[in-house]
Order: C-alpha cells, then structure tokens, then sequence
C-alpha cells in the first residue's frame, strides 16, 4: 500500500496523462493546490514511484507516464475512494425509459451512445435465446409458393424463415400454424426439437405431413439462431485516432478480431462485478496497448450477458466504469 502523498502523485499523473497523453513532468504537478509540496518532494516520490514499478520514464521526455503496475494500483486502490458517490446519466435513463423500443434496439443505442460518451469502442455479448419460451408463431404468404415462417418468443426476439413450398396451400399451412401454436405457446426453444419430433407423430398434425420435413428443417435453422450469442459493437475505428496505436498491424489486428467476432471470446460472462484487464493482461497479443473493462449483466430470465469497452491503457477509468455499472443494472431490468 503506497503512502498518502504517493497515492496522490500517481493519481495526478494518472489523470494528466489520460487528459494529454503527454509524459507528466514535476513542474504541472507543482500546479495542482491537492499536493502543495515543493518541486523537489514531488521529483524524490516519482523517483521512488518509477523505482517501485508504478511509473515509467520515456525516452523522449523527462516527464513520467504511467506503467502496468501504476494503472492497475489505480483502479483497485485510488478509485474505490469515491466508490460510495453514485454517477447519474441521464442519457442511459432516457434509453431504457423508452418503453416502446426493444431490447436489441436499447442495445445498439445504447452502445452506440457508450462510444460516442467514451470515444472508445463499445461491445455487448448478449446471452442467448435457449431458455425463452414460444410466445407466438405465425405464417405470411409473400408469392405463390414462397412464404414466411416468424416465431417470437416471451422477450420479444423474433426469428424469420422463409419456406419454398410448390403448390402451396396457404389455408392448410394456416391450419399448421394453428396447430403449431397450440403445441408449442409457453414451451422453452431448448424443448421444442424434441417436442416436435414427438408430438407431430401423435397429434392432428399427421394429417399434414407434407409440411412435416419443411417444417422441422425451418425449426431447427431458427433455433440454431437462437442458441447463438449476440454480438453489437459500436466505435470500431475509435482507436485508429488514439495516439498510441500507431502501430497499422495491431490496428489491423484489433479490426480483424472485431469483424470476426474473435475478440469477444475475453469476455467472461460469468464474473461478477467489474472486470478491468490492462494491457498484457489481456491473452490476445494485439491488447498489449488496450484495457479492457467489462461488467456483466443479468436478466429476469437468470441468462448472462456482458456489456465492455475497449480502449487504450491511458483510458478514462474514472468515467468508464460508472458508466458501465450504472447501464448493467438498467440491463438487469429487461423484461420488467
């Protein structure tokens, strides 16, 4: 545990250096009425910081940035001081309070409103579908033998199949769907395959083999639709103006991880609270110069889900993590 005096040194450096991404040499810290300590006091502790691991010192500058080690310091131990002051946004409060959108459209706003606060980029890992339950399916003719299979569940979510069909009888495939939701209304998606390929053979719906096959490959593309997780990403390019990621392969790398959807494999939907990984922390190589902050949420429904932001190590914790806390816990009011 560092002194008081050193706390306060590594935290003014911290922040000056997040504000400029310049080295922070005695001189402005001088200037700063929360030290009031001589030039002198304040280069003998950033000597002994720089000793202790927390600072570094550039090649191209007398000033002091920080390391690993000092960013680390500053999130466990510096930001828990003014953990107790609790951040409003009214921005997120006017996301979530619009109740006439749905859940994936408060997402990507909200994500999108994450980047622009931030500058950063902004993910959500979305928890999968498996565990809803079937609240409705419907068919729509849209040609003579091509119609639209939707099935929506209890959150909302909706899956759109369309189904080729010759000679299609759309009063008899009306008669499926009925017959359909009877079965199915209020059964969770991870029952249904099994429901079907029971319930088909015992129920009125024998009469109707002809769409039996159809229906049951229709069924089963959606459902693999439903047991993927969700990705949003909003800021991709955010960091191309960040100065120090001028190295054009890890940029490259960063990017290439975002549209693969490679990079949200670091996100653990099981932690609790905040999770902050900086810079090596961090398994994927490109992330040397990154933080990574995420926090998880949970829905009514007990399914997990992760909302992060990725950004530079000299990232602004101190608004970041608020931000994300105070959006999880609007996320774990879905469905409400």
């Amino acid at each position: 545990m560092l002194s008081v005096r050193k706390s306060l040194i590594l935290k003014a450096i911290i922040e000056e250096f997040v504000r400029t991404a310049e080295p922070v040499g005695s001189k402005t810290l001088t200037e700063l009425e929360e030290l009031s300590c001589s030039s002198a006091t304040i280069r003998n502790e950033m000597a002994n910081l720089e000793d202790m691991g927390y600072l570094e010192k550039t090649h191209t500058s007398s000033g002091r940035i920080p390391s690993e080690k000092g960013y680390r310091y500053y999130v466990d131990e510096i930001l828990k001081i003014n953990k107790e002051k609790k951040s409003q946004f009214p921005k997120v409060d006017e996301i979530f309070g619009n109740y006439l959108l749905g859940n994936d459209e408060i997402i990507n706003r909200t994500i999108k409103m994450i980047s622009d606060l931030t500058s950063y980029t902004s993910m959500v890992l979305g928890p999968n579908s498996l565990n809803r339950l079937i609240k409705k399916i419907q068919v729509v003719k849209i040609a003579a033998n091509e119609a639209l299979l939707i099935i929506i569940t209890d959150s909302g979510h909706i899956e759109k199949r369309k189904l080729f069909i010759d000679d299609l009888n759309y009063e008899e495939m009306q008669n499926v769907i009925m017959l359909l939701n009877e079965l199915l209304i209020n059964v969770p998606i991870n029952q249904v395959s099994n429901k079907l390929t029971y319930d088909l053979k015992q129920s009125k719906l024998r009469d109707y083999l002809q769409y039996h096959e159809l229906l049951l490959n229709a069924f089963a593309d959606a459902f693999s639709r439903f047991s993927l997780e969700k990705h949003f990403v909003s800021g991709q390019y955010n960091l191309l103006y960040e100065p120090e990621f001028n190295d054009i392969d890890n940029v490259r790398s960063f990017i290439n991880a975002l549209e693969k959807k490679e990079i949200f494999s670091i996100l653990e939907k099981n932690s609790s609270g905040v999770t902050v990984k900086i810079g090596s922390e961090n398994r994927l190589k490109f992330m040397k110069e990154c933080t990574l902050i995420s926090v998880p949420y949970q829905i009514p429904t007990g399914e997990i889900g992760t909302i992060a932001v990725v950004g530079p190590k000299r990232m602004n914790y101190r608004k970041v993590i608020p931000l994300l806390e105070y959006i999880a816990s609007n996320m774990s009011n879905f469905d409400k």
